[in-house]
Protein backbone atom coordinates (compact mmCIF):
# COMPACT_ATOMS: atom_id res chain seq x y z
CA UNK A 1 0.00 0.00 0.00
CA UNK A 2 1.39 3.07 -1.43
CA UNK A 3 1.51 6.34 1.29
CA UNK A 4 1.97 10.20 0.68
CA UNK A 5 4.52 11.68 3.49
CA UNK A 6 4.78 15.07 4.00
CA UNK A 7 7.30 15.90 1.20
CA UNK A 8 4.43 15.38 -1.05
CA UNK A 9 6.04 12.32 -2.88
CA UNK A 10 4.33 8.69 -2.80
CA UNK A 11 6.49 5.99 -1.07
CA UNK A 12 5.81 1.91 -2.05
CA UNK A 13 6.09 1.12 1.58
CA UNK A 14 4.81 2.23 5.29
CA UNK A 15 7.77 2.09 7.06
CA UNK A 16 11.11 2.70 7.09
CA UNK A 17 12.28 6.47 5.46
CA UNK A 18 11.17 8.28 2.74
CA UNK A 19 13.14 7.68 -0.46
CA UNK A 20 12.49 11.34 -1.64
CA UNK A 21 13.55 13.25 1.58
CA UNK A 22 14.97 10.84 3.58
CA UNK A 23 12.45 11.51 6.70
CA UNK A 24 10.68 8.50 8.77
CA UNK A 25 7.42 7.22 6.86
CA UNK A 26 4.20 7.93 8.77
CA UNK A 27 3.56 4.67 10.38
CA UNK A 28 6.98 3.82 10.11
CA UNK A 29 9.83 3.46 13.00
CA UNK A 30 10.26 6.78 14.99
CA UNK A 31 13.72 7.89 15.38
CA UNK A 32 14.00 6.66 19.28
CA UNK A 33 12.79 2.95 17.93
CA UNK A 34 15.81 3.62 15.57
CA UNK A 35 18.52 4.22 17.75
CA UNK A 36 17.77 1.46 20.29
CA UNK A 37 17.47 -0.72 17.66
CA UNK A 38 21.01 0.03 16.42
CA UNK A 39 22.32 0.19 19.54
CA UNK A 40 20.81 -3.71 20.30
CA UNK A 41 22.33 -4.60 16.97
CA UNK A 42 26.25 -2.94 17.67
CA UNK A 43 26.16 -4.85 20.84
CA UNK A 44 25.19 -8.26 18.86
CA UNK A 45 27.83 -7.50 16.67
CA UNK A 46 30.81 -6.95 19.28
CA UNK A 47 29.62 -10.13 20.51
CA UNK A 48 30.12 -11.93 17.66
CA UNK A 49 33.96 -12.35 17.77
CA UNK A 50 34.55 -9.10 17.15
CA UNK A 51 32.79 -9.27 13.48
CA UNK A 52 29.47 -6.74 13.64
CA UNK A 53 26.62 -7.41 11.61
CA UNK A 54 27.76 -3.78 10.08
CA UNK A 55 30.94 -4.73 9.95
CA UNK A 56 32.58 -2.42 13.00
CA UNK A 57 36.03 -2.83 11.66
CA UNK A 58 35.96 -0.85 8.96
CA UNK A 59 35.70 2.74 9.80
CA UNK A 60 32.95 3.90 8.09
CA UNK A 61 30.36 0.62 7.02
CA UNK A 62 28.53 0.84 3.72
CA UNK A 63 26.57 -0.87 1.73
CA UNK A 64 25.66 -1.63 -2.19
CA UNK A 65 22.85 0.92 -3.42
CA UNK A 66 20.69 -0.04 -6.47
CA UNK A 67 22.79 1.85 -8.78
CA UNK A 68 25.91 -0.17 -7.28
CA UNK A 69 27.21 2.91 -5.46
CA UNK A 70 28.45 2.57 -2.63
CA UNK A 71 26.25 4.56 0.47
CA UNK A 72 27.91 5.15 3.66
CA UNK A 73 25.32 3.71 7.01
CA UNK A 74 25.09 5.92 9.72
CA UNK A 75 24.39 4.39 13.08
CA UNK A 76 20.49 4.45 12.88
CA UNK A 77 20.79 1.77 9.83
CA UNK A 78 20.12 4.86 7.97
CA UNK A 79 22.22 5.03 4.20
CA UNK A 80 23.30 8.44 3.70
CA UNK A 81 24.25 9.91 0.32
CA UNK A 82 25.59 8.03 -1.91
CA UNK A 83 28.90 8.32 -3.12
CA UNK A 84 29.05 7.31 -6.76
CA UNK A 85 31.85 5.77 -8.78
CA UNK A 86 33.24 7.34 -11.92
CA UNK A 87 32.92 5.65 -14.81
CA UNK A 88 36.31 7.22 -15.67
CA UNK A 89 38.60 10.23 -15.01
CA UNK A 90 36.90 12.94 -16.71
CA UNK A 91 37.41 16.09 -15.01
CA UNK A 92 39.71 18.73 -15.85
CA UNK A 93 41.18 21.01 -13.03
CA UNK A 94 40.99 24.95 -14.58
CA UNK A 95 43.47 27.17 -12.49
CA UNK A 96 42.68 30.31 -10.47
CA UNK A 97 43.14 33.80 -12.46
CA UNK A 98 42.13 36.66 -14.83
CA UNK A 99 41.19 36.03 -18.52
CA UNK A 100 39.23 38.15 -20.92
CA UNK A 101 35.53 37.32 -21.76
CA UNK A 102 33.48 37.90 -24.82
CA UNK A 103 34.70 39.43 -27.95
CA UNK A 104 36.96 42.63 -28.93
CA UNK A 105 34.88 45.74 -30.91
CA UNK A 106 35.73 44.41 -34.25
CA UNK A 107 34.01 41.07 -33.89
CA UNK A 108 30.85 39.51 -32.51
CA UNK A 109 27.74 39.56 -31.25
CA UNK A 110 26.47 42.81 -29.51
CA UNK A 111 25.75 40.45 -26.57
CA UNK A 112 29.74 39.49 -26.25
CA UNK A 113 30.53 43.04 -25.68
CA UNK A 114 32.03 44.70 -23.76
CA UNK A 115 35.08 42.56 -23.73
CA UNK A 116 36.54 42.23 -20.29
CA UNK A 117 38.24 40.93 -17.49
CA UNK A 118 37.00 38.39 -14.90
CA UNK A 119 38.94 36.69 -11.95
CA UNK A 120 37.48 32.85 -11.01
CA UNK A 121 38.47 30.63 -8.29
CA UNK A 122 39.82 26.90 -9.33
CA UNK A 123 37.25 24.79 -10.46
CA UNK A 124 37.25 21.19 -12.37
CA UNK A 125 35.00 20.31 -15.25
CA UNK A 126 34.02 17.78 -17.01
CA UNK A 127 36.41 16.63 -19.79
CA UNK A 128 33.42 15.54 -21.65
CA UNK A 129 29.64 16.64 -22.36
CA UNK A 130 27.37 14.21 -19.41
CA UNK A 131 27.18 10.88 -21.35
CA UNK A 132 23.89 9.40 -22.49
CA UNK A 133 25.48 6.21 -19.87
CA UNK A 134 25.69 8.72 -16.98
CA UNK A 135 22.66 10.28 -17.22
CA UNK A 136 21.05 6.06 -17.54
CA UNK A 137 22.33 6.36 -13.74
CA UNK A 138 20.77 9.27 -12.74
CA UNK A 139 17.71 7.94 -14.23
CA UNK A 140 17.41 4.96 -12.83
CA UNK A 141 18.66 6.34 -9.16
CA UNK A 142 15.80 9.25 -9.16
CA UNK A 143 13.23 7.94 -11.47
CA UNK A 144 13.40 10.75 -13.53
CA UNK A 145 12.50 9.94 -17.21
CA UNK A 146 13.06 11.27 -20.61
CA UNK A 147 10.95 14.38 -21.74
CA UNK A 148 8.93 13.96 -24.78
CA UNK A 149 10.16 16.13 -27.56
CA UNK A 150 8.67 19.72 -27.42
CA UNK A 151 6.07 20.38 -30.29
CA UNK A 152 8.60 22.67 -31.37
CA UNK A 153 11.31 20.11 -32.30
CA UNK A 154 11.03 18.53 -35.70
CA UNK A 155 14.29 16.63 -34.85
CA UNK A 156 14.68 12.83 -34.16
CA UNK A 157 15.12 12.54 -30.23
CA UNK A 158 15.89 8.46 -29.10
CA UNK A 159 19.43 8.57 -27.44
CA UNK A 160 22.20 7.20 -29.25
CA UNK A 161 24.98 4.75 -27.63
CA UNK A 162 26.01 5.17 -23.91
CA UNK A 163 29.10 7.20 -25.29
CA UNK A 164 26.82 9.82 -27.03
CA UNK A 165 26.31 12.82 -25.04
CA UNK A 166 22.74 12.89 -23.83
CA UNK A 167 20.39 15.57 -25.14
CA UNK A 168 16.86 16.50 -24.90
CA UNK A 169 17.38 17.69 -21.33
CA UNK A 170 15.91 20.85 -20.68
CA UNK A 171 18.02 23.41 -17.55
CA UNK A 172 16.26 21.66 -15.05
CA UNK A 173 17.30 18.10 -16.14
CA UNK A 174 20.68 19.33 -16.33
CA UNK A 175 20.91 21.12 -12.89
CA UNK A 176 19.19 17.91 -11.42
CA UNK A 177 21.69 16.00 -12.68
CA UNK A 178 25.01 18.06 -11.73
CA UNK A 179 23.86 18.04 -8.20
CA UNK A 180 22.83 14.68 -7.81
CA UNK A 181 26.26 13.96 -9.00
CA UNK A 182 27.64 16.31 -6.20
CA UNK A 183 28.72 19.36 -8.30
CA UNK A 184 26.80 22.38 -10.61
CA UNK A 185 26.39 23.61 -13.76
CA UNK A 186 29.26 25.56 -15.00
CA UNK A 187 28.84 29.27 -14.92
CA UNK A 188 29.09 31.34 -18.52
CA UNK A 189 32.40 32.97 -17.12
CA UNK A 190 33.95 29.37 -16.13
CA UNK A 191 31.98 27.87 -19.28
CA UNK A 192 34.13 30.22 -21.43
CA UNK A 193 37.12 30.39 -19.53
CA UNK A 194 37.52 26.61 -19.81
CA UNK A 195 36.37 26.77 -23.60
CA UNK A 196 39.60 29.40 -24.26
CA UNK A 197 41.66 27.10 -23.17
CA UNK A 198 44.10 30.31 -22.15
CA UNK A 199 43.30 32.13 -25.54
CA UNK A 200 42.16 35.35 -26.68
CA UNK A 201 41.09 34.49 -30.24
CA UNK A 202 37.92 32.98 -31.55
CA UNK A 203 38.43 29.42 -31.04
CA UNK A 204 40.63 27.75 -28.66
CA UNK A 205 42.91 26.78 -31.99
CA UNK A 206 42.98 30.69 -33.13
CA UNK A 207 40.82 32.40 -35.90
CA UNK A 208 41.41 29.78 -38.52
CA UNK A 209 38.11 28.46 -38.97
CA UNK A 210 39.28 25.60 -41.73
CA UNK A 211 40.47 23.85 -39.02
CA UNK A 212 37.42 23.83 -37.09
CA UNK A 213 36.48 20.48 -38.05
CA UNK A 214 39.59 19.02 -36.47
CA UNK A 215 38.13 20.09 -32.90
CA UNK A 216 34.22 20.44 -33.76
CA UNK A 217 31.11 18.47 -34.96
CA UNK A 218 29.17 20.70 -36.87
CA UNK A 219 26.64 21.23 -39.61
CA UNK A 220 29.16 20.66 -42.48
CA UNK A 221 30.84 17.42 -40.65
CA UNK A 222 27.48 15.80 -39.43
CA UNK A 223 25.50 15.39 -42.31
CA UNK A 224 24.10 11.54 -42.16
CA UNK A 225 24.77 11.17 -38.72
CA UNK A 226 21.81 8.87 -37.27
CA UNK A 227 21.53 11.01 -33.98
CA UNK A 228 22.82 14.29 -34.89
CA UNK A 229 25.35 14.43 -32.33
CA UNK A 230 28.34 12.36 -32.09
CA UNK A 231 29.50 9.92 -29.43
CA UNK A 232 32.18 12.33 -27.33
CA UNK A 233 36.19 13.00 -27.43
CA UNK A 234 36.43 11.50 -31.18
CA UNK A 235 37.46 15.43 -31.95
CA UNK A 236 40.99 16.97 -30.83
CA UNK A 237 41.27 18.45 -27.22
CA UNK A 238 41.77 21.85 -26.74
CA UNK A 239 44.69 23.43 -24.28
CA UNK A 240 43.29 22.51 -21.03
CA UNK A 241 42.04 18.79 -22.31
CA UNK A 242 38.52 19.36 -22.82
CA UNK A 243 37.10 17.89 -25.77
CA UNK A 244 33.57 19.44 -27.49
CA UNK A 245 33.83 22.84 -25.89
CA UNK A 246 33.16 23.41 -29.85
CA UNK A 247 29.90 21.90 -31.02
CA UNK A 248 28.42 18.87 -31.05
CA UNK A 249 25.76 19.92 -28.21
CA UNK A 250 24.73 23.22 -27.12
CA UNK A 251 25.32 23.25 -23.10
CA UNK A 252 23.12 24.46 -20.59
CA UNK A 253 25.11 26.92 -17.93
CA UNK A 254 23.68 28.12 -14.40
CA UNK A 255 23.14 31.78 -15.42
CA UNK A 256 20.15 33.63 -16.32
CA UNK A 257 20.13 35.08 -19.79
CA UNK A 258 20.86 38.39 -19.84
CA UNK A 259 21.26 40.46 -23.29
CA UNK A 260 23.66 43.34 -21.65
CA UNK A 261 24.84 41.84 -18.61
CA UNK A 262 28.29 42.20 -19.62
CA UNK A 263 28.27 46.25 -19.38
CA UNK A 264 27.30 45.44 -15.31
CA UNK A 265 28.91 42.15 -14.62
CA UNK A 266 31.36 41.75 -11.74
CA UNK A 267 34.55 41.04 -12.27
CA UNK A 268 34.99 38.20 -9.79
CA UNK A 269 33.25 35.04 -10.26
CA UNK A 270 30.11 36.71 -12.04
CA UNK A 271 26.89 34.51 -11.62
CA UNK A 272 24.83 36.20 -13.94
CA UNK A 273 21.97 38.06 -13.75
CA UNK A 274 19.50 37.42 -10.59
CA UNK A 275 16.65 36.51 -12.38
CA UNK A 276 15.33 36.32 -16.34
CA UNK A 277 13.13 34.49 -18.47
CA UNK A 278 15.87 32.27 -20.60
CA UNK A 279 18.96 30.45 -19.44
CA UNK A 280 21.91 30.61 -21.14
CA UNK A 281 23.54 28.37 -23.36
CA UNK A 282 26.82 28.00 -24.87
CA UNK A 283 29.61 26.32 -27.31
CA UNK A 284 26.81 25.67 -30.72
CA UNK A 285 25.96 22.14 -31.60
CA UNK A 286 26.28 19.84 -34.50
CA UNK A 287 23.78 21.67 -36.25
CA UNK A 288 25.57 25.01 -36.05
CA UNK A 289 26.77 27.40 -38.64
CA UNK A 290 30.60 27.33 -38.92
CA UNK A 291 31.43 30.84 -39.13
CA UNK A 292 30.05 32.09 -35.61
CA UNK A 293 28.04 29.84 -33.10
CA UNK A 294 30.77 27.96 -32.22
CA UNK A 295 33.28 30.92 -31.43
CA UNK A 296 34.38 30.99 -27.73
CA UNK A 297 32.45 34.03 -26.92
CA UNK A 298 29.04 33.02 -28.56
CA UNK A 299 25.83 33.40 -26.47
CA UNK A 300 22.55 32.64 -26.56
CA UNK A 301 19.54 31.67 -24.35
CA UNK A 302 16.41 29.39 -24.32
CA UNK A 303 13.33 28.76 -21.85
CA UNK A 304 14.42 26.78 -19.78
CA UNK A 305 11.38 24.69 -18.90
CA UNK A 306 10.82 24.33 -22.81
CA UNK A 307 13.74 24.27 -25.42
CA UNK A 308 15.48 20.38 -24.97
CA UNK A 309 15.29 19.09 -28.77
CA UNK A 310 18.31 16.72 -30.14
CA UNK A 311 21.51 19.73 -29.75
CA UNK A 312 20.63 20.83 -25.70
CA UNK A 313 22.93 18.76 -23.27
CA UNK A 314 25.65 19.94 -20.32
CA UNK A 315 28.97 19.02 -18.32
CA UNK A 316 28.98 19.73 -14.56
CA UNK A 317 31.96 21.64 -12.52
CA UNK A 318 32.81 21.43 -8.97
CA UNK A 319 35.33 23.01 -6.69
CA UNK A 320 38.99 22.56 -7.53
CA UNK A 321 39.16 21.01 -3.83
CA UNK A 322 36.06 18.61 -4.48
CA UNK A 323 37.55 16.89 -7.20
CA UNK A 324 35.23 13.74 -6.81
CA UNK A 325 32.19 14.68 -9.02
CA UNK A 326 30.57 10.88 -8.23
CA UNK A 327 29.50 9.86 -12.04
Amino acid sequence: MSTYHSCGKQNGQRVGFCGHCGAPLAGGLTAKRLRLAAAVLLLAGLGLGGYSLWNTRAPHPTQKTADGSSALLSTAGKAAPAIKRADYNDMVEIPAGEFLMGSPESEGEDNEHPRHKVYLDAYRIDKHEVTVAQYKRFVKATGRRQKAKPPSCTQKVEWGTDRHPVFNVDWYDADAYCKWAGGRLPTEAEWEKAARGGTTTQYSFGNDESKLGEYSWHEENSEGNPNGASPVGRKKPNQYGLYDMHGNVWEWVSDWYGEDYYKNSSQKNPKGPASGSRRSLRGGAWDSKVHNQQRSAFRAGAAPPFERCQCKGFRCVVPAQNSKLSH
